[in-house]
């Protein structure tokens, strides 16, 4: 039993020892590392370090490159946002402006087909089926509150239909 715990310390301490000495090793090898590069004395493992400190500066350098590459790019998509949406709204006024001309055309259109049908009292086929599509382009265009409803409709249905002259 005493042998086991003699050849446990002695595993312990002989690690400790192998420990030690990895350590002064270490330290051997640094300081010659540091004396060679001091005296201008290149090593393999100093011109890998060099190359790895050069790789890093060159990457983080890239990587500042990138950074300005995707602000400016950022940048640009905002402004071309906002570009999109200025021609949005303007489309979006020209629609409005185009449905109230256009609107007002066929308002006109259907006051002239109303007061010359009107003195006539009569019409053909063909003549009250134009009369009504122009009643139902109105009406798709969202107007459905006017004269169109109230007088011209209405009394369109009263007129006599006659066949074609």
């Amino acid at each position: 039993m005493q042998e086991l715990g003699a050849l446990k310390e002695l595993t312990v301490d002989c690690l400790v020892y192998v420990f030690v000495l990895l350590m002064a090793i270490r330290k051997c090898v640094d300081v010659a590392d540091w004396a060679m590069t001091r005296f201008g004395l290149k090593t393999k493992w100093s011109e890998a370090r060099h190359r790895n400190e050069e790789l890093i500066k060159q990457h983080e350098e890239q990587i500042d490159v990138h950074g300005e590459c995707l602000h400016k790019l950022a940048k640009q998509v905002d402004h071309l946002c906002e570009v999109v949406e200025d021609m949005k709204r303007e489309n979006a006024e020209r629609d409005r402006k185009n449905i109230e001309t256009l609107s007002a055309n066929l308002k006109d259109r259907i006051g002239q087909s109303y007061r010359y049908y009107h003195k006539q009292g009569y019409w053909n086929e063909m003549e009250r089926e134009a009369f009504n599509s122009l009643i139902h382009q109105y009406e798709e265009l969202g107007n459905e509150n006017s004269f169109v409803h109230t007088i011209c409709e209405p009394e369109s249905l009263t007129w006599e239909i006659r066949e074609n002259d």
